[in-house]
């Protein structure tokens, strides 16, 4: 929900998504094929983030307008 409300928060990246059943070279894990894969990307993952905008926007919007730096002065309703 944070990116459709503020895009700039996340950045996001196309990248191939597999999990590896094999067990050729792990077995379960989620493996992403970087730039350095030449695959077709089949997925959107999001592996920059920033997180103190992310908290500071879910608290302004799940405590209505709270600060991390005025937690004391919230009134509740």
């Amino acid at each position: 929900m944070a990116y459709t409300i503020d895009p700039s928060i996340i950045e996001c990246s196309d990248l191939n998504i597999t999990i590896e059943i094999q067990g050729a070279l792990t077995r379960g894990p989620v493996v992403a094929g970087f730039s350095w894969v030449r695959s077709e990307p089949n997925t959107n993952v999001a592996p920059e983030v920033d997180s103190d905008r992310l908290v500071q926007l879910w608290i302004e919007r799940v405590m209505g307008g709270l600060t991390i730096g005025n937690v004391e002065s919230y009134d509740q309703p």
